[in-house]
């Protein structure tokens, strides 16, 4: 199942990137994994997209984005541990505070699957915002919340390459 997954999210990352020629971007992190009636769990966080270069506003632009996870340390509650493992896409609203740092909003829908609950797989929609830190022309650091489920969210702290 985490191979379908994981070839999903590159399917995705690979059809957005052939909108844009503009801004195209791979991600990594590691998140704090909240679930709600667990403790903490941690996660890894892959993500990737583009800007849209048809859609650009006064103050910002759109962008297309995928994002893969999966629990590194699963949340626990007692002797019982879950693992969820998602898989999702997302519109993207992007404002340059200033040359070194931005601002994310992004909405969209992901698929949610755990390793315990086949009654809590499948699609839900899914929300975040972000703030990034350009160090370099082409490598930013990003701290991120994405609400995944009504009961999972990721804080994610992570770098980002500009192709």
């Amino acid at each position: 199942m985490k191979k379908s997954v994981l070839s999903l999210f590159v399917t995705v990352v690979l059809s957005i990137s052939a909108f844009s020629n503009d801004d195209v971007y791979l991600g990594a992190g590691l998140g704090i994994q909240d679930a709600s009636a667990y403790d903490t769990g941690f996660s890894i966080v892959l993500n990737g997209g583009a800007s849209i270069d048809n859609i650009k506003v006064e103050k910002g632009y759109f962008g297309l984005e995928g994002e893969f996870t999966h629990s590194l340390l699963k949340p626990s509650s007692g002797n019982t541990e879950v693992a969820f493992t998602s898989v999702a896409g997302y519109l993207a609203y992007y404002v340059d505070v200033n040359e070194d740092v931005y601002a994310k909003s992004k909405l969209g829908l992901a698929y949610v699957t755990t390793d315990s609950n086949s009654n809590y797989d499948g699609i839900r929609p899914s929300l975040g915002a972000a703030i990034g830190f350009n160090m370099e022309k082409n490598i930013s650091f990003y701290t991120e919340y994405t609400i995944l489920s009504s009961i999972v969210s990721n804080l994610t702290f992570g770098i980002r390459f500009k192709l």
